[in-house]
């Protein structure tokens, strides 16, 4: 057991990160949960801080203090970061023989497609698509920013049900219980209270996302305008995936995976994206991911250096890791 390799994967998502440490039997050793490592969200030396407490505590709990591979998913990133970028980030805080560093986007596209030609839609706060061809390269779609574009997000989903809200309160728009909704959620007793609330100081995102929950009740209850703003979601998804499937061509078992807290939390937008799609390309299938995201880099781990990855390793990954849950994002 002492001489076997040791992999460390790193999901830093934009709000937390989670680090996992794996032998290379695919047995989970370790893991540690911590703050966020988007130096363009948090600032670099505050997300070196953050990763180096994660560091830290996978050091003070478990022993593991170098590795012989890391692979950092970055949520700061759309491509793979040169090694000086790499370095001047992890050094000397992660220690290990070969440290990498690409988006959080790739490794839960690793995740789904265990690195075959494959794609993945992601939509939690924000949106984006991703696929790796026949030939190995990568097309994304999307991920741009919410001032940009994010559709399908929840973050789209939250501001389309609150406009829709605000019109209908205005009655310029068609009456809907949103408007009622957003009241609860925002802890106000009046509608023109949401501008104090909102602007002053400006809401941060992940907590204006938060709304599309509301959103998606108010759909499930029948509410009409709430139905509408869920189904020009599907029908931004279902544009995503469509680039997917046009990059990705017509080779036989496409696979798309869907990752985030739009699908994990809302059924119809899956099963709605997944129909449209399966229905419309009968060689692609369309599946919740897998293996959440820090696993994708434990698997990149593996391909990186020349680790055989085996059924029985990743039934090893699935059985000895025990947070599986796919819903954040």
């Amino acid at each position: 057991m002492e001489n076997r390799k040791r992999f460390l994967g790193i999901d830093g998502g934009g709000t937390r990160t989670t680090a996992i440490v794996s032998d290379e039997s695919g047995h989970i050793l370790a893991g540690a949960v911590g703050h966020s490592i988007n130096y363009y969200s948090v600032g670099m030396d505050q997300a070196r801080a953050n990763c180096a407490a994660i560091m830290k505590e996978l050091q003070v709990e478990y022993g593991f203090a170098e590795y012989d591979a890391a692979f950092i998913g970055m949520s700061a990133l759309d491509q793979e970061a040169s090694e000086e970028a790499t370095l001047a980030f992890a050094s000397p805080i992660i220690q290990a023989k070969s440290i990498y560093m690409h988006s959080d986007s790739y490794i839960a596209l690793m995740a789904g497609t265990l690195g075959s030609p494959g794609g993945l839609i992601i939509s939690g706060t924000g949106s984006m698509a991703i696929a790796m061809q026949q030939n190995g390269e990568l097309s994304v779609v999307g991920g741009w920013g919410y001032l940009l574009g994010d559709q399908g997000s929840a973050h789209d989903i939250a501001m389309n049900g609150i406009k829709a809200a605000i019109a209908g309160y205005e009655q310029f728009g068609e009456e809907t219980y949103l408007s009622q909704q957003v009241l609860d959620y925002f802890a106000i007793s009046h509608m023109r209270e949401l501008i104090e609330v909102y602007y002053n100081p400006r809401m941060e995102r992940h907590l204006v996302a938060g709304f599309a929950t509301e959103v998606a009740k108010c759909a499930e209850q029948g509410d009409k305008v709430a139905m509408q703003v869920i189904d020009q979601a599907v029908c931004d998804l279902e544009k995503h995936a469509e680039m997917l499937v046009k990059k990705l061509g017509n080779f036989e078992g496409v696979k798309i995976g869907v990752y985030g807290g739009v699908f994990q939390h809302n059924r119809y937008i899956y099963e709605q994206l997944k129909g449209k799609i399966e229905l419309k390309h009968n060689h692609v299938k369309v599946d919740l991911l897998g293996f959440p995201p820090e696993i994708g880099a434990i698997i990149c781990c593996f391909q990186r250096t020349g680790t055989s990855l085996t059924e029985d390793i990743l039934q090893q990954l699935s059985t000895t890791y025990p947070r599986r849950s796919t819903a954040s994002a």
